[in-house]
């Protein structure tokens, strides 16, 4: 199941490997931001992909109130009983700690499903995303996790260890698959110019504190404002509370501002291509800690919204506020280009994982993984 185009983009490999697999036989559920002209209808980059058995389940995404996001799950999991009472898969395969996906686990704990979980037992203590992800862990009989330590986590939640997989960061493997684009490819396909320096913005709702999100984007915009020289490339936010009203002020200010663009999705090779040429990275997006730090591009990352994720060299934290921000942008310009890249550690481990991931769906035996049990640490 993919519910936007951050977990697809992540997902990409493990799909196609699925789908060319001899004993295996996909069927993707299509939920969430892809089916929203206001998240840009990025079920487009799935449909070029040609997969034959496609689901789509749309969802309300003009969050009014924080008690849209539950109205939201309940559709989700209201819509994936009914279709899963007539097609009875052997499993269900979600990757993160999106609402959508919460709602996917508890459709399939009610009905006797197992499910895969991938990217757990990490913390975001910064956002209401936390919780979900551990929730789903819960909820999953089989997980897929990046690095050891995120291993012991989901193990010290009571999950039997033989069910837990250390594959490493699908990030990471997106990365060694795809072929990026040149500064030039780029420019021809999103039909800008990124001049001699750019960054790469991507700012989300801040979900423990919404009311707080629009002051703080101002804060941002009025920062990046200082900046005449740098072409500012933003993404629009994802579908949380908030998350549209977000998104028509970067419209409106890329419309009065000549080196500010905004693109609701620029696509997964884009968006990969566009990091790995950035002079840095600034913004809440888990990107920023996931993926950035294996080019080697600095990561300016605002708030608490990843607060607990492990932190590369090339991540710097900075509060939301005018001062500081502007400050470490100008330390960052200043610093000698491709300064960071041949220090920089991801801690997300190595390409490998969706092949690792295929691999072990199969060769398990899927019908053993129901009921699950609290595994006792000795």
């Amino acid at each position: 199941m993919t519910g936007s185009r951050a977990d697809f983009g992540l997902l990409q490999g493990v799909i196609s490997r699925i789908h060319s697999a001899a004993n295996l036989e996909l069927e993707l559920i299509v939920t969430g931001s892809h089916l929203s002209e206001s998240f840009g209808s990025t079920k487009q980059e799935i449909s070029v992909a040609g997969y034959e058995k496609v689901v789509e389940m749309g969802l309300n995404l003009e969050m009014i109130s924080e008690s849209d996001t539950g109205i939201a799950i309940s559709d989700l999991i209201s819509q994936l009983t009914r279709h899963y009472s007539n097609s009875r898969p052997s499993l269900t395969l979600v990757l993160g700690d999106r609402y959508e996906i919460l709602g996917a686990a508890v459709a399939c704990a009610t009905l006797g499903i197992p499910l895969g979980h991938i990217h757990g037992g990490e913390v975001t203590s910064g956002s209401k995303d936390d919780m979900y992800r551990h929730a789903i862990t819960k909820l999953a009989s089989l997980h897929f996790v990046a690095n050891s330590e995120f291993q012991s986590r989901v193990v010290g939640m009571g999950e039997n260890p033989k069910t837990v997989y250390v594959v490493g960061g699908l990030g990471v493997d997106s990365i060694d698959q795809l072929k990026l684009l040149s500064k030039t490819e780029l420019e021809v396909q999103l039909g800008i110019s990124l001049g001699p320096r750019y960054a790469l913005v991507t700012y989300h709702p801040d979900t423990i504190n919404p009311d707080k999100s629009l002051d703080q984007l101002d804060t941002i915009l009025r920062s990046i404002a200082k900046f005449p020289e740098i072409q500012f490339i933003i993404t629009g936010a994802n579908a949380d509370y908030y998350g549209d009203q977000i998104n028509l002020r970067l419209k409106d200010e890329a419309k009065q501002q000549t080196n500010v663009q905004f693109f609701n999705s620029v696509g997964q090779q884009n968006y990969l291509s566009l990091l790995s040429r950035a002079n840095f990275v600034l913004g809440n997006s888990s990107s920023g800690l996931l993926e950035a730090p294996s080019f080697g591009t600095t990561t300016i990352n605002i708030g608490g919204r990843q607060d607990g994720r492990p932190r590369a060299s090339s991540v710097v934290d900075v509060e939301c506020e005018e001062t500081q921000l502007v400050k470490v942008i100008q330390s960052v310009i200043s610093a000698s280009p491709g300064s960071t890249l041949q220090s920089v550690e991801n801690a997300y481990g190595n390409p490998g994982a969706s092949k690792k991931i295929t691999e072990i769906l199969d060769a398990l035996d899927l019908n053993n993984l129901l009921p699950k049990r609290f595994f006792d640490l000795k």
